[in-house]
């Protein structure tokens, strides 16, 4: 079961759901960001939050939050991903298709080294 977790106290950073991805043991994890507001996976905004219900805490945000790709953590954690997001936009690699291979079914390894 998943924590119990206000608004007020999540930060930003990488958390884990209680969903897991299809037949695997591996459970999706989400990105949450905090400067402004709260933000998932870098598309969904919480516009209600703090919503007391008898099994938890409930978050009303403004559109579905879809299943994250690598494609979704680079974009929505661009400073710690700064490399690949740059990979991602740049037009000179467009043609590699690098954004809809990663969309795409995997799995992925992302490695950052600072």
């Amino acid at each position: 079961m998943g924590v119990k977790k206000k608004a007020a106290d999540i930060t930003t950073g990488y958390v884990k759901t209680i969903g897991k991805y299809g037949t695997t043991a591996s459970f999706i994890n989400m990105y949450l960001n905090t400067a402004s507001g709260v933000k998932i996976n870098g598309t969904s905004k919480v516009i209600t939050a703090d919503i007391e219900a008898s099994n938890g805490i409930v978050h009303v945000v403004d559109e579905v939050i879809d299943l994250p790709t690598v494609v979704t953590f680079a974009i929505a954690d661009a400073a710690t991903f700064s490399t690949l997001v740059a990979a991602l936009t740049d037009s000179r690699i467009a043609s590699a298709n690098l954004v809809s291979t990663l969309n795409g079914t995997g799995p992925f390894t992302v490695i950052c080294s600072n």
